[in-house]
């Protein structure tokens, strides 16, 4: 199965990192009707997500017109994200179901749901996830709170970096939705601890429990998990029966770029939504506990296409030793023995991320189109 993306809107991010942000027409998806333009990057992510014959992996690049073919259906198309007269069909794309995988049915809200999109910023290297991220899911997100703390994993003092990247111009289309909150971590707070720490620091600054009707959704996870606008849409129409989300999002995991997927297929810890109500006198835990304990039941797509993703370890060789020394669960055996962090990222360069196949067992390879816009997330891909 190949996963293909068909084109990325080369006038939003051709001259990268300092593109000029997107204009509205850029920014709105494409609806099935539409044939002017090139797909923006919501609908490559869209496209990149369904389950294409092999055969069409050397057929040349699509116009919008032709977006049918390779076993697509007008309804897999997003819908413009200002209507709302599917609602009734939005519900029925999604299944959502318990831990014991019984189905949990799904009805249309009277009214969309605000959603509170929730994640922790770290350092510059995520900047090409984070607007990947903005991309696919900022039109249907009401709001952004990001939080950013003043250390590490390792516990160490860092710097904060979301502000400066804020005023650089490249988030101005999202920047009206952005909340960013400055955390100062305790010493001695560390590893998947600091996780926890800034959550509920995070929601002590959003006042959440009083500035929110009960009935909005608060969405929790890590920066490079990117949930599609599909998904978002029926968090935003559509209710649970019995009143309760109680859910995580099934998201394929993709590593080191999208060239490359886990053997295992999707996150270990995804992605978790529920109504404000649902989390009335919690504590905050970490997103480890929050994935299949405290989030058991489970929205994924009807047809089994994949709508949310997780772009892990997708930096470039210095971020990712960086990374990679001070993970709490220690070091993957390809990065043990290596001395330093420079002497791990000249490997990684020049070795690792030629076949990291052969290096990490875990992996196996996926076929992608156009890797020169995202040349971390889209590394090594094949034309």
């Amino acid at each position: 199965m190949a996963l293909v993306f068909f084109a990325l809107l080369s006038s939003a991010v051709g001259a990268w990192p300092g593109a000029c942000p997107l204009g509205g027409n850029e920014r709105r998806h494409l609806d099935a009707a539409r044939t002017e333009g090139m797909p923006d990057l919501a609908v490559a992510l869209q496209l990149s997500s369904q389950k294409i014959h092999e055969s069409t992996a050397g057929q040349s690049e699509p116009t919008p017109n032709s977006l049918t073919q390779g076993g697509f259906k007008p309804g897999d198309l997003p819908h413009n994200a200002g209507q709302s007269p599917s609602v009734h069909d939005v519900c029925q794309d999604f299944l959502l179901r318990d831990k014991a995988k019984n189905a949990i049915a799904l009805s249309p809200r009277a009214s969309p749901a605000k959603l509170i999109d929730t994640f922790a910023f770290v350092d510059s290297y995520e900047v090409e996830e984070l607007l990947l991220r903005f991309y696919e899911m900022g039109e249907e997100v009401s709001e952004i709170h990001i939080v950013e703390g003043d250390r590490d994993f390792t516990g160490g003092m860092k710097p904060y970096n979301f502000d400066a990247l804020l005023n650089s111009g490249q988030l101005d289309p999202w920047k009206n939705k952005i909340t960013y909150h400055q955390v100062k971590i305790p010493e001695g707070v560390k590893g998947y601890a600091i996780q926890g720490f800034q959550r509920r620091e995070l929601r002590s600054q959003m006042n959440w429990l009083k500035d929110y009707d009960q009935s909005d959704m608060l969405l929790e996870s890590d920066l490079d998990e990117i949930v599609s606008h599909k998904v978002l849409r029926a968090l935003k129409w559509c209710k649970p029966g019995g009143g309760v989300w109680r859910s995580h999002v099934r998201m394929k995991d993709l590593t080191y770029s999208v060239a490359w997927s886990r053997l295992s297929g999707f996150s270990d810890y995804p992605t978790t939504v529920g109504f404000m109500s649902e989390h009335e006198g919690e504590v905050p835990k970490l997103a480890r506990d929050l994935g299949f304990i405290d989030r058991p039941n489970e929205l994924s797509a009807m047809d089994g296409s994949h709508v949310a993703w997780h772009f892990s370890f997708m930096l470039n060789s210095s971020a990712l030793a960086h990374k990679l020394f001070i993970r709490v669960e220690g070091r993957f055996h390809y990065a043990q023995g290596f001395q330093t962090e420079a002497d791990l990222a000249t490997f990684i360069e020049n070795t690792f991320y030629s076949d990291p196949s052969r290096h990490d067992p875990e992996i196996h390879p996926s076929n992608v189109e156009h890797p020169e816009k995202f040349p971390n997330i889209l590394r090594n891909v094949t034309w």
